[in-house]
């Protein structure tokens, strides 16, 4: 008999046509479906079913042949029931050895649909389980065969201690695409799971990948971990690669930040003719003549820590995350983000406030005091606002102390700005009175409709065609080279639409109902600017600032009207309130820095080098919280002056 190999795949997949041309097939053979005598065979039936009861069709197939079809796969069922009828318990384990690799999964779903288990019991099936050494996401998967033979497939699950990478990599590792369900059997205790993990920690050479997870991660639903546990994973993995970096030879890279004499004008000089070793120089002679509190805080825009629309850069986007970062290694379920680039622009970020932070001490100046004269002169001063209250550190404090110190007075400038939000002025009585820990994405804006974000997986798509390294339309044939996205390569290149071929131009007609693109009389493909500002800065930044935008722009009315975007009312961005939350806590991040939770509760490093990278960190924190509360105060005034009908 003829395999066909039938593969089933989620719709959507390029696969099918190719597949439902084999189910045809598989279809034209009915009269001989009860001959059948290979698994592989009743699988192959078992797919076609599927194919069918899920309504994927071919566009060939008229409504006669179609309905013929349904027919016949009404019968599969019955046909594999009584194959698997002259199939003797003895002879299931044979079976599955049989069963082409590709199919051996699917061998238990039908196990399970079919109801095969209901004719073993505990001993025939662990003897037959045991003897097929089938893996666990076979049948982990079958909740019916799980809930029967519990005790059999915990005893299952103990037996290999390699078992654990698919018990971690199951319900603590993130997946882009939803993962299948995994059942456990209620017979497999907190405690089995813990001995099991703590044997694979124990292991000669555990995988570092799955180490890394158990460390940082945590499902109190399936894999409840202990503090314990995770911390020898943690220090089992340290020690990894400790020999790892000892045993190889690895590529050195570094950065530079340099503060030194040039000529006065504020240059920023960039020397990338290392490309290993990348060096930023600084003009200290600008910065001695240029020590006022204003310019000071001014400097952050000069470090690029913001952009001039006074967006973090520090923060982790979807856009910069490559194909090393997202596809490589294991990444956990509540992980934030780190990629090549994070890791960076945070690097160079740590040196500059370094180097800019000792700068100034030689100067006589704490950056600190610059902070208190912001909010308890500067607000004033400038808008009038009263009340503001920053505590001033010693300068003699050690940075343990001056850690403690900053992160208490993170909240306490975030609450003090709440209440003015809500009143218009600072309560100085309720502020006291009022115990509730400020959260990230709750603290509000000054400004209606602050952020938009994007809202509709059209708009989604648009972007992903347009500016992804991993649409399908960065290459073509006639170019005989890639792009990083289709925008790069329009920028670049003359292309016209017939370049592009059949699946390709299906894209192209999208983007072209979209606006994104134009098609001029002659076939050449161009981008449509106007869009093309708006979309860029949702793509690369995650949400657009709507008072920096033209509000009788086409394109973003086009947008607003169409209910593409949604908007929000918050003092930061999302984008912004996660890489808060990963440097301050662990509320959201399983591998958040936990700054502000270390150093209120006294579990911080004692190391003082430590301390001081901390301290570096959180002034960066508060330097980024002051230039979003000026850029508040600052649209603020100009709306109200743009409401008076005075200049803006």
């Amino acid at each position: 008999m003829n395999k066909y190999r039938t593969q089933y795949y989620d719709f959507g997949d390029l696969a099918i046509p190719n597949e439902l041309m084999k189910c045809e097939e598989v279809l034209n053979d009915f009269g001989k479906w009860n001959s059948y005598k290979s698994i592989d065979q009743i699988i192959e039936l078992y797919n076609v079913k599927r194919y069918i009861d899920s309504g994927i069709r071919l566009q060939k197939w008229t409504d006669e042949i179609y309905s013929v079809y349904q027919e016949r796969a009404k019968t599969i069922l019955g046909v594999i029931g009584r194959f698997f009828s002259t199939v003797e318990l003895s002879e299931y384990a044979g079976l599955y050895k049989e069963t082409d690799v590709l199919y051996k999964e699917i061998f238990w779903d039908i196990f399970a649909e079919t109801k095969q288990y209901k004719k073993f019991d505990d001993a025939s099936f662990e003897k037959m389980v045991f003897e097929t050494g089938a893996p666990l996401r076979c049948i982990l998967g079958q909740k019916e065969t799980v809930a029967r033979f519990g005790a059999v497939i915990r005893k299952y699950i103990l037996e290999d201690v390699r078992n654990t990478e698919f018990l971690v990599s199951s319900f603590l590792e993130k997946r882009e695409k939803p993962k299948q369900n995994y059942f456990l059997p209620k017979e497999l205790t907190d405690s089995d799971k813990e001995i099991l993990v703590q044997k694979y920690i124990d292991l000669p050479q555990p995988n570092m990948n799955y180490l890394e997870l158990i460390a940082q991660e945590d499902n109190p639903d399936k894999l409840r971990l202990s503090d314990r546990t995770k911390f020898n994973a943690y220090k089992r993995l340290e020690k990894m690669r400790s020999e790892f970096l000892t045993s190889h030879r690895a590529i050195e890279t570094t950065m530079g930040v340099s503060f030194r004499p040039m000529d006065g004008t504020g240059e920023i000089r960039y020397d990338i003719s290392e490309p290993l070793k990348p060096l930023i120089e600084y003009d200290t002679v600008w910065l001695e003549n240029n020590l006022d509190y204003a310019t000071i805080l001014q400097n952050f825009y000069w470090f690029e820590v913001v952009d001039l629309k006074s967006r973090c850069n520090l923060v982790s986007n979807e856009s910069d995350l490559g194909i090393f970062d997202t596809v490589f290694g294991l990444h956990g379920r509540k992980e934030y983000a780190t990629g090549q680039s994070f890791e960076i622009k945070n690097s160079f970020a740590l040196l500059q406030i370094r180097g800019y932070y000792e700068f100034l001490k030689r100067h006589g100046v704490e950056l600190e005091s610059v902070y208190q004269w912001f909010f308890e002169v500067y607000l004033k001063e400038e808008f009038g606002i009263d009340g503001y209250v920053y505590d001033e550190t010693s300068s003699n404090a050690k940075f343990g102390e001056r850690n403690k110190l900053i992160v208490s007075k993170i909240d306490h400038v975030l609450k003090q700005f709440s209440l003015y939000c809500a009143d218009l002025r600072i309560d100085r009585e309720y502020l006291e009175f009022s115990s509730q820990q400020t959260n990230f994405s709750t603290v509000p804006s000054l400004v209606e409709n602050k952020y938009a974000y994007c809202n509709d997986v059209k708009l989604k798509n648009e972007m992903y065609y347009l500016f992804s390294s991993q649409s399908m339309l960065t290459y073509l044939e006639r170019l005989g080279k890639g792009y990083d996205s289709l925008f790069e390569m329009i920028s670049k290149e003359k292309v016209y639409y017939k370049d592009f071929n059949e699946i390709q131009q299906t894209r192209i007609e999208y983007l072209l109902q979209r606006g994104a693109i134009i098609k001029c009389a002659d076939g050449i493909i161009l981008i449509n600017k106007e869009r093309l500002e708006i979309l860029i800065q949702i793509y690369k930044k995650d949400f657009l600032c709507i008072a920096y935008e033209n509000t009788e722009s086409e394109p973003l009315n086009t947008l607003i009207s169409q209910k593409e975007l949604r908007f929000e009312k918050t003092l930061f961005s999302v984008p912004e309130q996660k890489y808060f939350n990963y440097l301050l806590n662990k509320a959201e991040f399983s591998n958040g820095l936990d700054l502000r939770n270390k150093y209120a509760h006294s579990t911080n490093s004692l190391d003082e080098r430590t301390q001081y990278q901390d301290y570096l960190r959180l002034l960066l924190v508060m330097a980024i919280i002051i230039i979003k509360i000026n850029e508040e105060f600052i649209l603020k005034s100009k709306h109200e002056q743009h409401e008076k009908g005075g200049p803006v």
